[in-house]
């Protein structure tokens, strides 16, 4: 008996160490695997969103105006009234800017401070960035997020972006 037990004892201890390998060889492959995941862009459209909302509800208590010319990241500062709870490092960063410089991935643009969203046509709106990401982030750093006046969120590629080859 004791002979049948010593053999099962090894026979697990085989297993664990099998599935331990299998287990190890799946998180190196995913540390290595390239970011170019869409669910990301669903949630970078999603803080571009509720930043760009939180915006729109600043400029709806300043008499129809963006907030006035932001240096650095200090505009972050005049969004936690709307934000509320929402106010968190996840809202203010997309997931795939792991360097984290500033206190945000996103970017109030210049040329929206001050403007007054109410003296704005609905293809003026569609038309007028006021938000977008610092660096571009998504498919392997072609796109970048991109928030308008009118609410809308679109990732464009950069000028000059050349879509790479397909592999063989």
């Amino acid at each position: 008996m004791a002979r049948g037990s010593s053999r099962r004892r090894w026979i697990a201890i085989g297993v664990a160490a099998v599935l331990a390998a299998a287990a190890l060889v799946l998180v190196v492959i995913a540390a290595f695997t390239p970011t170019h995941h869409p669910e990301y862009r669903v949630i970078c459209s999603s803080n571009l969103h509720q930043l760009g909302l939180a915006l729109l509800m600043y400029a709806d208590e300043s008499g129809g105006c963006f907030p006035p010319k932001a240096h650095d990241d200090s505009w972050v500062d005049l969004m936690k009234p709307y934000l509320g709870s929402h106010l968190d490092e996840g809202l203010l960063y997309c997931l795939l800017d792991k360097q984290r410089r500033g206190r945000t991935s996103y970017r109030f643009v210049s040329s929206a401070c001050g403007l007054n969203v109410n003296g704005l046509t609905d293809e003026q709106a569609s038309k007028t960035v006021v938000l977008v990401e610092k660096r571009p982030f998504h498919q392997g750093g072609k796109l970048r997020g991109i928030w308008y006046a009118d609410g809308n969120v679109d990732f464009l590629p950069l000028p000059g972006a050349r879509e790479r080859a397909p592999r063989r």
